[in-house]
């Protein structure tokens, strides 16, 4: 690994920051990376908390469209929507600097009211290792299990081999 170091940092120390990263001040950099440690200190204790406080039927029940939810609850909606877009941005900028931005604009992208939300979250939530996080993590809880998340109805996940391809062409 330090032969791997050893031949990287030189190049890497070549390598131009834009102007703005090299005129920001060290204690911004110390204050992102404080925020940073807090967000993901903060995320892994709350998980389990927020996953017990999922509806029974989270799985299964249907996608409420925008203007309705936000209609029947604007405070809860827009609130969502604000926080996903600020996770959004820091997400981004968290892809220059250090932190976890992928994970922190994907939880972003995840808490914004689109079309495609419902379907990726469920589809997250029916892999086999993640169902059963999320029902230990309802145990723990002491909340009742997640409906749509029998083990027997998951898919297995197992990868099978493609065939080898054959010509309809015979040979001559």
């Amino acid at each position: 690994m330090t032969d791997l170091y050893a031949f990287l940092a030189p190049h890497l120390a070549a390598l131009p920051l834009p102007d703005f990263i090299s005129e920001v001040p060290p204690e911004v950099w110390t204050a992102v990376t404080v925020a940073t440690l807090l967000f993901t200190v903060g995320g892994i204790l709350l998980l389990p908390f927020v996953v017990a406080r999922l509806p029974q039927d989270w799985i299964v029940q249907p996608r409420v469209p925008f203007l309705v939810a936000l209609r029947l609850r604007p405070g809860r909606t827009l609130g969502r929507n604000l926080l996903g877009l600020l996770l959004v941005v820091m997400g981004l900028i968290m892809l220059l600097t250090p932190g976890q931005g992928l994970l922190t604009l994907f939880i972003g992208l995840l808490m914004l009211d689109t079309a495609l939300r419902p379907r990726v979250l469920r589809a997250l939530a029916r892999r086999r290792p993640l169902a059963a996080a999320l029902q230990r993590m309802r145990a723990w809880g002491d909340a009742p299990p997640l409906l749509g998340l029998d083990p027997s109805e998951l898919p297995t996940e197992q990868i099978t081999p493609e065939p080898p391809h054959t010509s309809i062409v015979p040979p001559g």
